[in-house]
């Protein structure tokens, strides 16, 4: 088939029809067009739908698709845009990165740099899951333990007795689990030395109150963290101004605010 479609945002408003290509008609004319056009428009007025069903809209897709234009270059664009680079990608002269794209020369350091940039993935090192008890003491390890690409991951719980709690803070892992009831206490423990770069709240409707002990907590050392992500299926329990302290612990005040008055 012909290769007349650029993109397939744009090409989703054509269908290609193949035919067989030994008829002796030429190609239409303006007056077949309109010919065509105003049969549509009578089709239309019976009733006819100007949406495909489901069955016919996969027919178009695939036809679709075999209209788009290919390039050879693109597996060679794709290859470069999943390309994982090291760390010092942004002090590297043009020819060191030429070099480093075409494998000519493979250091250490650029290895370990890449392959390190590679497991944080989102430039992410520690990260800290807050959990009611319950959910904190089983849920969250045996989640991680039912799926292959989670298995290398070291979890901590910091739950117990605070031996217990401070001991778990120094293993080394990538994830650390505390309940919400010690958030004020680990903030205390931690000060300014905030070492998470990343934190999850489950249950992020337990920290709807902006008076309670372990939202003010949490906001001390919000701007230490890079990334927050909160998991809830209830964020306004009791109306919209529960949602103000949540919002801010996502985004720092930026979309509702430094402040509840604000």
């Amino acid at each position: 088939m012909l290769t007349l479609l650029r993109d397939i945002t744009g090409g989703r408003r054509f269908w290609p029809v193949k035919t067989p290509g030994d008829t002796k008609l030429k190609p239409w004319d303006i007056d077949d067009v309109d010919q065509i056009w105003a049969e549509v428009m009578e089709y239309y007025h019976q009733g006819e739908s100007l949406i495909l069903s489901n069955k016919a809209e996969e027919f178009a897709n695939a036809a679709q698709v075999d209209a788009l234009e290919s390039d050879d270059r693109e597996g060679l664009v794709r290859e470069y845009l999943d390309m994982r680079l090291p760390s010092n990608w942004d002090d590297m002269d043009l020819y060191a990165r030429r070099s480093f794209i075409r494998g000519d020369e493979f250091s250490e350091d650029a290895i370990r740099n890449c392959k390190k940039r590679a497991s944080l993935h989102h430039e992410v090192s520690k990260v800290l899951v807050i959990a009611p008890l319950r959910v904190a003491e089983s849920t969250w390890d045996e989640e991680a333990a039912k799926w292959d690409h989670l298995k290398h991951l070291k979890i901590s719980k910091v739950l117990g007795t605070e031996k217990e709690r401070i001991n778990a803070l120094y293993r080394k892992a990538d994830i650390y689990i505390i309940n919400r009831e010690n958030v004020k206490w680990l903030v205390d423990k931690c000060g300014k030395d905030w070492p998470f770069d990343m934190v999850v709240i489950d249950e992020l409707s337990s920290f709807k109150s902006h008076r309670a002990q372990r939202f003010k907590a949490l906001k001390k050392v919000r701007p230490f963290m890079k990334r927050v992500v909160g998991l809830t299926g209830t964020p306004a329990p009791n109306g919209l101004i529960d949602l103000w302290s949540q919002i801010y612990l996502l985004d720092g005040g930026e979309r509702l605010g430094k402040t509840i008055t604000t």
